[in-house]
């Protein structure tokens, strides 16, 4: 036995005196904590003045879904109807920009992720790996700071925590449901009711759980009960975005049921200096200041009102940017499979992303060791599905679903989210595997040597 898989054994000999549910309870508290302090290193109380928290700010103060891009802007569709309202909520109560306010808000962010973590560690419960493997794929979650800014900093202001939490809490129900083997109707219902929710939430996470719940209709019902519920979740997300709907078309003229933002996104991520600027980093940032109506340096605020209003720009930018793809499918192509690649194994760029000097070498490493717990994880997830363990194709196809929206864009930290956590998950329980395999082989070559 090496002294690797004499470690293993000694830590599964540890956590059972501890106990899994004290050490796991224990992580998230820690992780909670960290982010928090995080939040607080990197901002104080100081307010983050995003979209969302900018729309929240407009809510709070009883004007509406406005002022996206600056107090004055207008009504807006840009953040789609949910992402602002718990921190509006926060700041209705606590009032707006008070540091009582930002410190709940950071409190909830870092709440959001830990319980992200938590929710994905009960999936890889349910999916039968290792106690040891996924505890230490909480623990490094929890603990080492990959990627502690966006975590700690930006959770109170991005909804990718929240996200997280509702993709695997729903990720947990349907494999609760696939394991029980036979399906209640009432359980289908309200996961679609769940999918339909997430949708309007966030547009990729929604994708990613209606894949999973087809996969769930696929594996454990029959075709009729595919339809049926494939249509009430159709049914729940028409019921749920009508209102808002309605609302867009009185105030901006168009019935946008999601966001408004895909044209100016579609522009940013497929345009000529994507190839020709070798500097991918000032690609992105270069384009998102010449175009992005929110940045303060940039003309795009100008371009959005000569083009008359935020939604007539977006439809201009995606008019001009699929005429410049239908000329230039290769490069086109070849600016998609970067943008997969950069979801799956992200450059030291995104972590560098505003900053004006050449990339940290910390983020450098940063980079490398998510890009290798990344390939870990995908070759892990290769092998389970080899080997018929098909309960994580659901695992295969949230990771899927939830990159695809983002080749038509770019990928950038907050949006792999849930993807991260579920290939560290992964990686772990490939090592696990490979030293349970190691000493099965060991037991039976010593079964075979005579005494």
């Amino acid at each position: 036995m090496t002294i690797l898989d004499d470690a293993a054994g000694r830590l599964d000999l540890l956590i059972g005196r501890i106990g899994e549910r004290r050490l796991a309870l224990a992580l998230v508290l820690l992780c909670v904590l960290l982010r928090f302090a995080a939040a607080l290193w990197y901002k104080g109380v100081e307010p983050l003045a995003v979209e969302n928290q900018m729309v929240a700010v407009a809510l709070a103060e009883h004007h509406g879904y406005a002022g996206a891009f600056r107090p004055d802007s207008g009504p807006t569709a840009h953040t789609g109807p949910v992402a602002p309202l718990l921190m509006a909520a926060v700041y209705a109560i606590l009032g707006v920009e008070t540091p009582a306010a930002e410190v709940v808000l950071d409190l909830l962010g870092a709440a959001s992720i830990a319980l992200t973590f938590l929710l994905a560690y009960a999936c890889f419960t349910l999916l039968d790996i290792g106690r040891t493997s996924r505890l230490l794929a909480l623990a490094f979650l929890c603990v080492v700071p990959m990627q502690i800014s966006l975590e700690g900093r930006e959770a109170s202001v991005w909804e990718f925590g929240y996200v997280g939490c509702a993709l695997f809490g729903l990720l947990l129900i349907i494999l609760n449901a696939d394991l029980a083997g036979r399906v209640r109707v009432p359980v289908l219902v309200g996961i679609a009711l769940g999918v339909a929710a997430l949708e309007v939430l966030s547009p990729s996470a929604g994708l990613a759980s209606a894949g999973a719940l087809g996969l769930l209709l696929l594996r454990r019902t029959r075709w009729p009960m595919w339809i049926a519920i494939g249509g009430l979740t159709l049914l729940f997300y028409v019921a749920l975005t009508t209102p808002w709907a309605m609302r867009n078309q009185r105030v901006l003229g168009e019935p946008i049921r999601s966001r408004s933002s895909f044209g100016l996104s579609f522009a940013i991520g497929f345009y000529p200096g994507q190839i020709t600027n070798p500097d991918e980093r000032a690609a992105n940032v270069d384009r998102l200041v010449a175009l992005h109506p929110h940045s303060q340096g940039g003309p795009g605020y100008a371009l959005m009102n000569r083009a008359g209003g935020e939604v007539a720009y977006n439809r201009k930018l995606a008019a001009e940017t699929q005429a410049w793809v239908r000329t230039h499918r290769s490069e086109a192509a070849f600016i998609a499979a970067r943008n997969l690649q950069n979801f799956f194994f992200p450059p030291p760029w995104l972590w560098d992303r505003w900053e004006t000097g050449p990339i940290r070498f910390r983020t450098t490493l940063r980079a490398l060791a998510t890009s290798v717990m990344a390939l870990a994880g995908l070759l892990t997830l290769g092998w389970v599905l080899w080997a018929r363990r098909w309960r994580f194709l659901y695992l295969a196809a949230v990771s899927i679903l939830v990159a695809a929206p983002y080749i038509a864009s770019f990928a950038l930290l907050r949006y792999r989210f849930p993807v991260g956590v579920i290939l560290t998950f992964l990686a772990f329980a490939g090592v696990g595997m490979v030293l349970s395999r190691r000493r099965t082989v060991a037991a039976a070559i010593r079964s075979t040597v005579p005494a």
